[in-house]
């Protein structure tokens, strides 16, 4: 696992310490707006209730009625004008706007305005810069771009502003926050850092801020140019973190390893560095190295709640140490940190990372690559090739060999030693959509080819870096627009597969696939799969029951996995769904009678099963032993779970 996918906060990147705002705790984004319903008054109401309770003499009341409609409306001429009455209604106009546990963040910026009115500028930017961050969608950034104007930032001691950029950035991680809103807040925060910069050139800590919020907004020439800047003007341990900080960001991962080591040389007791050294490491294919950052770490802090899962998973990269990865599972189980559930999802097939498929056909295909790589194709041409099997093997794998073999120009002969019995070539049972059909031990589509639409949407997910949860999200809005008259061409898809995207080159040529083509045609599969699971809601009635169901009761194939692993995503997050998408998975437990029910349907089967949400400890244990026989390859007894 890449620890630039991850979502740890970086421990070595210093920021402002977490901080609340004078008196209470940062903004809540929590408002009673939300989700409007009739009896809930508009702004235009809100200020016309507060005008009455402000005539009225109160000013407590009237101040939050205020703040509703501040809330939705923070740059309206009439709500600013009304906020000003405020002011010179009240003797300390700071009690209208208390900061408590949890204070809505209307509040708060009400509260900011008036800090701002009574001189405070410092104290108004810090809940100002925390009110941006945690609603970025409303225009409060308009306040920070007229606040910060040059006269405020000449009078800004630099490191008071550097604390109050740090401030927001570390408010805006902590955020929930789509991708454009956050890069906007950083850009924001990144245009007044370099303002201010250019009036404190010397002044480290706003280099840092403004590296910080560049990197954020993702202008990493920027950020480097400024790090390094920093780091040969004034060369510190945290003018190196920083700048290993950017090269990571950049993956250059060699690069950041290097100053990371630089800055472990002056302080070598730093724990955040450590762990930055060991996720570095993972990334750079140094196991050892890893494991070694993280137990200097453990030997310092026994529970430290990135190190331990971090040598487990290390430790599981570099041997498939079982032990280790068991251990990691039931240390996620438990997670509060979220780390140990990301490695624990991150090692986890299916769910987590789609692997390679096991057919010797496609291992087939690598060697005789190799052997084109070292003989030339004109020498492979001379004689025919036969390819023996000892068992029938996925269809799709066998047709995704066939389309490479003509790729290279070579034909094969392929034999297949004897048919098992019972013959895996016939459904399970009877199913509503036929997807394929044998003929002899070869097979063809059935269904037509799907439109261009269709293949496109499905290409587009496919072509995602994937991570179970995100690829089930992205199906669902891929099932919004599609619908369900579409399920007849996703299941097309899954056998006459899109080409995949691909770059184009400055010379006008295509990219290179960033996928081998079995690797590709398995991953339109599983989108395809968990396309169909999200394309309409019920169970009973529904087209994906039918469709979920022809895909697990087919002959087996890839097909079948992916069906069982769109079954697992499913029970995962759809409540009405999760009971039905069980008894299918449930119902798959039978013994593998040949290898390519091993394949398609025992093996996959295993891992999904331990995927699935809520199991009791005794269930998950005969789970953990039916997974334990799969990986020695042993067909499961009957009624196993």
């Amino acid at each position: 696992m890449s620890s630039s996918d991850d979502s740890r906060p970086r421990p070595s990147t210093p920021a402002a310490p977490p901080s609340a705002p004078p008196g209470g705790r940062a903004p809540q984004a929590e408002h009673r707006c939300a989700e409007m319903g009739p009896g809930t008054p508009t702004p235009a109401e809100d200020r016309a209730i507060a005008r009455k309770l402000l005539a009225a003499g109160d000013a407590k009341h009237a101040a939050l009625h205020a703040s509703f409609a501040l809330a939705l409306e923070p740059t309206k001429p009439e709500q600013l004008a009304l906020v000003d009455e405020l002011f010179k209604a009240a003797e300390d106009p700071l009690t209208l706007a208390p900061l408590e546990a949890t204070t809505y963040f209307g509040v708060v910026a009400l509260r900011a305005l008036f800090l701002k009115r009574l001189g405070k500028i410092p104290e108004a930017l810090e809940l100002l810069v925390q009110v941006v961050a945690v609603r970025p969608d409303l225009p409060f950034g308009e306040w920070l771009d007229t606040w910060l104007d040059d006269e405020t930032l000449g009078k800004l001691d630099p490191q008071v502003a550097a604390r109050l950029f740090d401030l927001g950035l570390q408010r805006l991680v902590s955020t929930e926050l789509g991708i454009a809103h956050g890069r906007s807040v950083a850009d924001r925060i990144a245009n007044a850092a370099r303002r201010m910069r250019e009036k404190h050139p010397t002044s480290s800590a706003l280099s840092f801020a403004l590296s910080r919020a560049l990197r954020m907004s993702r202008k990493l020439d920027e950020a480097l140019a400024v790090a390094k800047e920093e780091h040969e003007k004034r060369p510190s341990y945290l003018s190196g973190v920083f700048l290993a900080g950017v090269h990571r960001d950049r993956g250059e991962l060699k690069e950041a390893h290097a100053r990371f080591e630089e800055a472990l040389a002056k302080q070598p007791d730093d724990v955040a560095v450590r762990l930055d050294m060991g996720d570095l490491s993972l990334d750079l294919g140094r196991p050892d190295d890893a494991i070694a950052q993280y137990e200097w770490v453990l030997a310092k802090e026994p529970d430290n709640a990135w190190a331990k899962p971090s040598r487990l998973y290390a430790k599981f990269a570099k041997s498939g140490d079982k032990a280790a990865r068991d251990e990691l599972e039931a240390l996620a189980e438990t997670d509060t940190k979220g780390r140990a559930r990301a490695l624990a999802l991150a090692i986890t097939p299916f769910l987590g990372f789609l692997p390679r498929r096991p057919e010797s056909v496609l291992g087939a295909v690598d060697a005789i690559r190799e052997q084109v790589r070292q003989k030339g194709i004109e020498e492979m041409k001379k004689q025919p090739i036969k390819l023996q099997l000892s068992s029938l093997e996925a269809p799709s794998a066998v047709r995704a060999a066939a389309a490479q073999f003509m790729e290279l120009g070579l034909t094969i002969d392929v034999e297949i030693a004897g048919i098992p019995q019972p013959d895996p070539r016939q459904p399970a049972q009877k199913t509503v959509y036929e997807i394929f059909k044998y003929e002899g031990a070869s097979t063809k589509p059935v269904l037509p080819p799907a439109s261009e639409k269709t293949a496109l949407a499905i290409a587009r997910l496919a072509a995602a870096r994937f991570h179970g949860p995100t690829w089930a999200e992205l199906a669902r809005r891929t099932a919004k627009e599609l619908t369900f008259e579409k399920v007849p061409e996703l299941l097309s898809l899954m056998v006459i597969f899109p080409p995949v995207p691909r770059a184009v080159l400055p010379d006008g040529k295509p990219a290179p696939s960033p996928f081998k083509l079995g690797d590709w045609w398995f991953r339109v599969q599983v989108a395809s799969a968990l396309t169909i699971a999200f394309i309409d809601e019920g169970w009973d009635e529904s087209v994906r029951k039918r469709a979920l169901e022809s895909m697990i009761y087919g002959p087996p194939d890839w097909i079948t996995t992916a069906g069982m692993v769109a079954l697992t995503a499913l029970a995962n997050v759809d409540p009405v769904a999760r009971p039905h998408a069980e008894a299918l998975l449930y119902g798959l437990i039978r013994p593998a009678s040949s290898p390519i029910e091993l394949m398609c349907v025992a093996q996959p089967l295993a891992h999904c099963l331990l995927q699935l949400p809520g199991l009791d400890p005794d269930t998950k244990a005969s789970f953990r032993e039916l997974r334990a026989e799969m990986e020695r390859g042993n067909a499961p007894a009957s009624g196993t779970a």
